[in-house]
């Protein structure tokens, strides 16, 4: 999912600090991303991705800016 996070904002603007997968079945994948921004903000991001036959179908997410 990294990889495709990557490419989905491949960006100067956008620095990925950490991802982590906090839960993964054959049904969904939930995430934990920490990204910087260009305008020197920063945000928590936790996705949860449904899953069928092997493929990502439905993504949903939500942020929480931090401080840095």
């Amino acid at each position: 999912m990294l990889e495709m996070m990557r490419g989905f904002m491949a960006s100067d603007a956008v620095t990925i600090i950490s991802t982590r997968s906090i839960y993964e079945n054959d049904d969904i994948v939930v995430e934990h991303t920490v990204m910087d921004f260009a305008d020197g903000t920063r945000e928590a991001v936790l996705g949860s991705t449904k899953l069928k036959d092997g493929l990502m179908y439905e993504t949903e997410t939500g942020a929480t800016r931090l401080d840095k």
